[in-house]
């Protein structure tokens, strides 16, 4: 589907479909129902695990607002901005849901070692050179 790039991570991997465990075993995935990267709006929504299964999010704590994230597709390279990271309950939903602009959320636990909560970090896309490429 992609390939996920964080510099300030050092984290360059590919993005599977799904969030089961089978395939959360080979990477970060795609929760069903998200946006794709090259759609002109919607949320990409990706979990990773933090310490087990190839721990792609081990150091997502680190992002801060400005943080550059980019999904490499082949309809393109898009880049996104971090505007916020913080933490939910597991339960919490809300920041799953659909949006009118093209976002990206990535999800954790938090912290590491425990289920207690989620960390979420929420990032804008930026402007894509020339428009998007699908609707």
């Amino acid at each position: 589907m992609a390939v996920i790039v964080i510099p300030r991570m050092h984290l360059d991997m590919v993005v599977v479909r799904g969030t089961d465990t089978l395939s959360l075993e080979h990477g970060p995935g795609l929760y069903p129902g998200s946006a794709y990267p090259w759609q002109s709006h919607g949320r990409v929504a990706i979990a990773g695990h933090r310490t087990t299964y190839l721990h792609p999010f081990w150091s997502l704590n680190l992002l801060g607002p400005g943080s550059l994230i980019e999904l490499e597709t082949p309809y393109g390279t898009f880049r996104y901005r971090v505007r916020s990271i913080f933490t939910v309950s597991p339960s919490d939903t809300a920041i799953l849901r659909q949006t009118g602009a093209p976002t990206l959320v990535l999800t954790t636990c938090n912290p590491r070692f425990s289920a207690t909560q989620r960390l979420v970090v929420l990032a804008d896309r930026e402007p894509v050179p020339g428009g998007c490429k699908a609707a």
